[in-house]
């Protein structure tokens, strides 16, 4: 690693990596508990299939954080910054959890600056 940039080398090629880490904070539990006129419908929260809002998984569709989880094993899957990949992931055919969510969300993008 080389002031922040790591160096691969192989017989053909050399290229210089640029790492950038990206942060964001969120709240650390689900605080709506109903919903309703009279809070009549309550509001699934923590593990739903295994899964938390917020948790990192890896799926067919893409790699990206839990948005909203649905009763039927759907659910909705975001980058970092809050954009959509997709609306509807199901956690029954290849999902995997890569990691919890916590209170940081952290994501790492590399990228190639140069080739030879």
């Amino acid at each position: 690693m080389i002031h922040g940039k790591e160096l691969s080398t192989s017989p053909d090629l050399l290229m210089l990596y640029s790492v950038a880490i990206v942060l964001k904070h969120v709240a650390s539990g689900d605080y709506q508990q109903t919903k309703g006129i009279r809070s009549e419908k309550t509001i699934p929260t923590g593990k739903l299939f295994g899964l938390r809002k917020y948790d990192r998984v890896s799926t067919r569709k893409g790699q990206g954080f839990v948005q909203g989880k649905r009763s039927s094993g759907y659910f909705a899957l975001m980058d970092i910054r809050g954009q959509k990949i997709s609306a509807s992931v199901t956690v029954k055919k290849d999902c995997y959890r890569q990691a919890s969510r916590s209170t940081t969300l952290l994501e790492q993008r590399v990228s190639t600056s140069g080739a030879r």
